[in-house]
């Protein structure tokens, strides 16, 4: 290491910035790179010491144990994180939602709101959809975008709601009155709590009918917008 008035620099005499590192890609048995502290979720969670002052600071987080608090609320997967003054945010983006999809016949009572049972996940990394009640409930608070569609196969006029339910009541729906097949969409931003929060989707309609859904026409998605 070489000290240059108030400049340091590693593997180099002439250091070009307050701390200059130059690798050494001509010696392939060298690892290159700059490695940060290494701590688990539950060693972030519990330091204290970070405030105004460590503005800047960067950790790699190895593993999610331990229990949330306010500022470790989105370090929610491994990887690196930069401290603002009140909280830890990611450096890299990941994909924070789920996709699913219904490939099976349904058939609806009429008058009767009935819930859509998916039949697969396209992607889901954080296991915020259940796939047996069927329900999307996300443990990070905040805003989440919305969309789902569903195909609508009957011969008969009648009014068809799609509709998304939020703690099993009605928040967001469309509709159609169309004899021929069709399919419904409807997009929502909404909030969620984190914790007892959850939204599914369920479909009303005037008269009793049997559609046959497809992944490409029927679908439910969610995306974390942020808080």
């Amino acid at each position: 290491m070489e000290l240059h008035a108030q400049q340091v620099g590693i593997n180099t005499t002439q250091p070009q910035s307050t701390l200059d590192i130059t690798g050494q890609p001509t010696v392939t048995n060298t690892p290159d790179g700059i490695i940060p502290p290494r701590l688990t979720r539950a060693q972030l969670i519990a330091k204290t010491a970070y405030g105004l002052n460590q503005q800047g600071t960067v950790v790699y987080v190895t593993d999610l144990s331990g229990t949330l608090n306010t500022a470790t609320k989105d370090v929610v997967h491994t990887g690196l994180y930069v401290f603002n003054g009140t909280k830890w945010n990611p450096l890299q983006k990941k994909m924070m939602g789920f996709s699913a999809t219904k490939n099976n016949s349904y058939s609806v009572t009429a008058f009767v709101d009935h819930q859509l049972q998916f039949t697969a996940e396209e992607f889901d990394p954080y296991n915020w959809f259940n796939t047996t009640n069927n329900r999307f409930q996300p443990n990070i608070a905040g805003y989440y975008y919305i969309n789902a569609n569903a195909s609508v196969y009957s011969i008969s006029s009648a009014l068809r709601i799609l509709m998304i339910r939020k703690n099993g009541v009605r928040f967001k729906q469309g509709s159609s009155s169309y004899t021929s097949p069709v399919a419904i969409s409807v997009s929502v931003l909404v909030y969620l709590n984190g914790t007892t929060d959850y939204l599914d989707l369920a479909i009303y309609s005037t008269t009793d009918y049997t559609a046959t859904a497809t992944p490409a026409e029927t679908y439910f998605q969610a995306y974390y917008i942020g808080d």
